[in-house]
């Protein structure tokens, strides 16, 4: 098996149509990564992606609504935003807005970003400069619904890094792109729904990714979320840090 770190505009074509090549696993985010998908692979290519989605949560009574929220802020901003199953969209129904909210708000304020290997830190950098640049961009187009962070830190250490302060949005129109594809950034958008219903159908209009989750103690509810996902993880009442990539691929039905 090789594994190839490589960002030069070819790479996916080059593999795709490389003979030597028994198969593909395409893991992350970005334009070269989507652009995968796309092409016309021989049907005898094996082929896995694992494209980062907005992995969204849909909160709905949640058993314990602090700790809800210390998983949601968990599941979104882990690792600056940048993981697989990062979380990049929350989906509240109306009844559980205001004291989520509250709690969201105040917990968000406890969030240190810097050196990780220092104590108390919560995440680290962006992967890069490109990346912190088009983060600024994003809050700078949208910062009329801006709510929280959405700034770069600047101290001794993080002055000549990609330091930033997750951004989280609300009220955002449907139209906008960062309401239902992901950005592969540490920013999070907030979606009030009035019902479940209502909320089921916010999650079948978004880009998914890989996973779902939902904050509920409603057992009915969280059933129907696992019978009409159409991700390969639905995770409940957890953060999806604990979610590990490339839990259903078979990496044997490579070898021919």
């Amino acid at each position: 098996m090789n594994l190839v770190a490589d960002r030069k505009d070819d790479t996916a074509e080059s593999l795709a149509n490389d003979p030597r090549v028994a198969g593909v696993v395409v893991s992350g985010s970005g334009s070269n990564v989507e652009e995968m998908i796309f092409l016309q692979i021989d049907d005898e290519l094996r082929f896995i992606n694992e494209l980062k989605g907005m992995n969204p949560i849909i909160i709905h009574r949640p058993i314990d609504n602090d700790r809800a929220v210390k998983d949601v802020i968990s599941s979104a901003f882990s690792y600056s935003g940048q993981r697989l199953y990062s979380t990049s969209k929350i989906i509240i129904v109306a009844d559980s807005q205001q004291r989520f909210m509250d709690s969201f708000s105040s917990q968000l304020k406890d969030i240190k970003i810097g050196d990780p290997a220092e104590k108390g830190i919560f995440a680290g950098p962006l992967i890069s400069e490109a990346n912190g640049k088009r983060f600024l961009e994003i809050v700078s187009k949208e910062k009329e619904c801006l709510i929280f962070g959405g700034k770069k830190v600047i101290d001794d250490f993080t002055r000549s890094g990609s330091y930033m302060i997750p951004a989280v949005f609300m009220g955002l129109g449907d139209e906008k792109e960062i309401t239902y594809m992901d950005s592969g950034l540490p920013i999070l958008h907030v979606k009030i729904v009035n019902d479940v219903e209502a909320a089921l159908e916010e999650v079948e209009n978004t880009e998914c990714g890989l996973s779902v989750g939902i904050f509920s103690k409603d057992q009915k509810v969280i059933s129907m979320l696992r019978e009409n996902a159409n991700v390969g993880t639905v995770f409940v009442n957890e953060s999806s840090v604990s979610i590990q990539p490339a839990q259903e691929a078979k990496i044997e039905n490579f070898v021919k």
